[in-house]
Parts: structure tokens; C-alpha cells; sequence
């Protein structure tokens, strides 16, 4: 029987990346049943490149529901994307956040969970 072991430090990142991945995918694929009423028109999704495969089964999905709208992808960094559909230039935009900068115990910025008294 063999010996099960823990996941790199590389396998713990991807694994959490992934979890982001799907959440993102799911987040996007409820915006787009909520657009559901449209019968005709455009939309433009901006996408970061890392998931561009990964998004795949989703833009097959929404063609076949939707194929009065033509659906076209932006590819651009996660940052690029946020701005572009702050600007108003995309309607639709998904992202990865990046990962903050870990501090250590007892840094500033660090705090303790408050206990209901």
C-alpha cells in the first residue's frame, strides 16, 4: 500500500489557483445566465491568458445558449482587465487575484481574531 504524501509547496499553490480558477468561471457563467433575456447583440469578455483554456467549456456553453450574441475574448494581464471594464470598454471581466505579500506573526498589519465577550 503506498504511503500517501502531502502536496508540494508548487502542488499547494496550483491547487489554491485552481480553486480561484473555478470560482471565477463560476461567478462568469452566472453573469452570463443572467443576461439570458438577450436574443441579439455583442459581448466582450476580457480574460486573463493563464485561463483562456480553462474557459473554454464555459464560451461553448453560453454560444449554445446564446447564439444571436456574438461573443468575442480580450485577452489581457488580471490588471488590464480590471481597468478595462472600469472604464466601461468591457462589460465582462475575469480574474485572478494575485497573492498578497505573507508577513510574519507579530508584523503590523496583522491582527487577532477579537473575542465576543
Amino acid at each position: 500500500m503506498a504511503t500517501p504524501r502531502a502536496p508540494t509547496t508548487t502542488g499547494r499553490v496550483m491547487y489554491q489557483r485552481g480553486l480561484q480558477v473555478l470560482e471565477t468561471m463560476r461567478q462568469l457563467t452566472e453573469e452570463m445566465r443572467q443576461t439570458a433575456e438577450l436574443q441579439r447583440g455583442s459581448l466582450e469578455v476580457g480574460i486573463p491568458p493563464m485561463i483562456n483554456l480553462l474557459f473554454t467549456p464555459v464560451v461553448k456553453r453560453f454560444r449554445e445558449l446564446h447564439p444571436g450574441i456574438h461573443l468575442t475574448l480580450r485577452e489581457g494581464t488580471g490588471r488590464a482587465v480590471e481597468e478595462l471594464v472600469a472604464s466601461g470598454e468591457l462589460e465582462v471581466g475575469a480574474t485572478i487575484p494575485a497573492d498578497r505579500p505573507r508577513q510574519r506573526p507579530g508584523r503590523a498589519g496583522l491582527r487577532q481574531p477579537s473575542r465576543s465577550g
